[in-house]
């Protein structure tokens, strides 16, 4: 009689049914962006969070999203530590969810979009009236680069101001993109000679805008 070998069915593999302390030993090893990402895709996908940044609920994280984040306060998010390919594709909803899960208009202290040139700024509305942001990069570009872009990014000035607006009692360090930069248009001068004059000091405006970086 011939004996059939019993084969052993095992579970499909699921990364949210390992251990939490394995996955935040794993993430640990990850830079912040893509901690946060991570974070953000074990939890829901970006397009549901459209809610939360507007305001009007709160998506309840997964045990897995909170061991990846690892219940500590971000104070800094930096685009320039992923793949600048990875960085090229977010969207707003992406970023604007990244910003929710990480509670970014209450801690976030340091954002800089390097390489997030697909974004028009809409995922940036969560990050208004925040008391927290002290640096805000969004000149696309990482350090010793080249400011001049091509193909410029998506970026729009008028929702961009809007936020900026809604900053200024925090902000100390601004950097703006090369193409919005060089536009010069009403309400960007407003901003740059009459708002931030009026709380950072004539002569300081004068000297950043000549460097394109705004204190």
């Amino acid at each position: 009689m011939s004996k059939r070998r019993r084969t052993l069915k095992l579970p499909p593999l699921d990364v949210c049914g390992l251990p939490d302390a394995a996955l935040a030993h794993a993430a640990s090893y990850l830079a912040a962006p893509s901690r946060a990402l991570l974070g953000l895709a074990l939890t829901a996908p970006s397009s549901s969070w459209t809610t939360v940044v507007e305001g009007r609920r709160d998506v309840p994280l997964s045990a897995a999203s909170r061991a990846v984040l690892g219940g500590k306060r971000w104070e800094e998010l930096d685009f320039e530590d992923i793949d600048k390919q990875l960085a090229s594709r977010l969207t707003d909803a992406d970023v604007g969810a990244v910003l929710a899960i990480i509670d970014a208009r209450n801690h976030l202290k340091t954002l800089k979009l390097c390489g997030c040139v697909n974004i028009t700024g809409e995922g940036l509305q969560l990050l208004r009236g925040s008391a927290a942001l002290e640096h805000f990069d969004l000149s696309m570009t990482g350090l010793h680069e080249d400011r001049d872009l091509d193909p410029e990014p998506a970026i729009a000035e008028y929702p961009l101001l809007a936020i900026l607006n809604s900053l200024l009692s925090s902000l100390k360090l601004v950097h703006l993109p090369a193409s919005i930069l060089e536009e010069r248009s009403v309400p960007l001068v407003r901003f740059l000679l009459w708002d931030m004059m009026c709380l950072r000091g004539v002569s300081r405006v004068r000297k950043l805008m000549s460097m394109g970086n705004y204190h």
